[in-house]
C-alpha cells in the first residue's frame, strides 16, 4: 500500500505541510505510537502498547483515555467533568451549559471531588436537590435547605418539606424509628400518627413502654408556673401562691402540685390567670383553692380550655 501526499512531505520520519517553515505541527509517528503536534504542542497520542489514548500530553499507562490536568475540563453532550477550573486540584461534574469557566464558575458544580476522596453535592442557588429510585423521587433538599423523605419528597407535585427534616408516610408505614446500640427501639413514629417511646409498634396515638417521668420544681415560696413546670412541690414555711397560666390556648395542659408545707397553719393557695376551678369537691366554682396544713397532700389539675378541672384532689380539707 502507498500513499501520496500532495501538500505534505516527509520529514525525519514525520509528516509536515510544504508551507509549514517551523515545522511545529505535523504527524509524529514512533514506536508502538502516533501523534499529532500542533503548534509544537502535543495535542493527541495514540499508543498501541497499552492501548492508549491520550489528549494534550504524553499518555499514562494507568488510564486507557489520559486527559492531563492542564487540559481543564471534558464535554461530552451537556455533561462537563475534569479538573475545577476554580482551582484544579479538585475534580468536578457539572452541566455544560452552566459555564464553569465564566463568572462566579466555582458555584456552578454539582459533584466536586477532592485528592483525599471527599465529595461535595451541590445544586445552583434557588434549585433543589432530588435523590431518585427508579425515576421515583424518594429523598429531596429544597433551596431553603429543608430535607424532605417519603413519596415525592420535596416535589412541587408532592409535598414540599416544611421544616428542616420532613419525613412523610402513610397507614402504619413506619415514618421515623430509633435503636439503640443493641437495637431495641427507642422511639417510632408511624404514618397513622402513632408514637411508640421504648416499642416500634405503638397501638395508640402515643404509648410508652417504661417509666415515665416529668419536671419536678420544689419551691419554698410563691411561683408562676409556665410551659415547662410539670410537678410543683411546697416545701416553704409560711403561706405562698402558685399562679398557674391562662386556661385558654393549653386545652389538656396538666400540672400536680404537692404542697409539703412547714408550719401546721400554713396555707398554699392556687390560682389561675384566666379562668376559674371545677371539682367534685367544691360547690361552686372558685377563683382560687387552698391546701392547708402540714400534712403532706396534693391536687392534680387540667385545663379544659375554660376552666382548670381537678382530677384529683388529695387535699385534707377537701375543698
Amino acid at each position: 500500500m502507498a500513499y501520496k501526499f500532495a501538500t505534505g512531505s516527509v520529514y525525519r520520519g514525520d509528516i509536515y505541510h510544504e508551507n509549514d517553515a517551523e515545522k511545529n505541527t505535523y504527524l509524529d509517528w514512533s514506536d508502538n505510537a502516533i501523534g499529532l503536534v500542533a503548534g509544537g504542542t502535543s495535542v493527541l497520542v495514540l499508543s498501541g502498547t497499552d492501548p492508549i489514548v491520550a489528549i494534550g500530553g504524553q499518555p499514562s499507562p494507568n488510564f486507557a483515555l489520559d486527559i492531563p490536568v492542564s487540559a481543564s475540563t471534558v464535554r461530552m453532550g451537556q455533561l462537563e467533568l475534569g479538573a475545577w477550573p476554580n482551582s484544579t486540584g479538585y475534580a468536578f461534574v457539572g452541566h455544560s451549559f452552566q459555564d464553569h469557566h465564566g463568572s462566579n464558575a466555582h458555584l456552578r458544580y454539582n459533584i466536586l471531588l477532592t485528592a483525599n476522596g471527599s465529595i461535595s453535592l451541590n445544586s445552583l442557588t434557588g434549585q433543589d436537590m432530588y435523590f431518585r429510585i427508579g425515576t421515583v423521587i424518594k429523598a429531596g433538599i429544597d433551596s431553603n435547605g429543608f430535607f424532605g423523605i417519603g413519596p415525592n419528597a420535596g416535589h412541587s407535585s408532592g409535598f414540599t418539606p416544611s421544616a428542616q427534616l420532613h419525613v412523610s408516610s402513610s397507614d402504619d408505614e413506619m415514618a421515623f424509628l430509633c435503636h439503640d446500640a443493641q437495637q431495641n427501639p427507642v422511639l417510632a413514629v408511624t404514618g397513622s400518627g402513632r408514637v411508640g417511646i421504648g416499642t416500634d409498634d405503638p397501638t395508640s396515638t402515643f404509648e410508652v413502654s417504661g417509666s415515665q417521668a416529668g419536671n419536678y420544681t420544689s419551691i419554698t415560696g410563691n411561683r408562676t408556673v409556665d410551659e415547662t413546670d410539670y410537678i410543683i412541690d411546697y416545701t416553704g414555711d409560711g403561706n405562698a401562691t402558685i399562679t398557674l397560666p391562662d386556661v385558654s390556648g393549653i386545652t389538656g395542659r396538666m400540672y400536680h402540685i404537692i404542697s409539703h408545707a412547714q408550719g401546721e397553719l400554713d396555707a398554699l393557695t392556687i390560682t389561675g390567670s384566666g379562668g376559674q376551678f371545677q371539682g367534685p369537691n367544691l360547690q361552686d366554682d372558685s377563683d382560687s383553692i387552698d391546701i392547708d396544713g402540714w400534712t403532706p397532700q396534693s391536687i392534680t389539675v387540667v385545663s379544659t380550655g375554660d376552666n382548670w378541672f381537678i382530677l384529683t384532689d388529695n387535699r385534707s380539707q377537701g375543698e
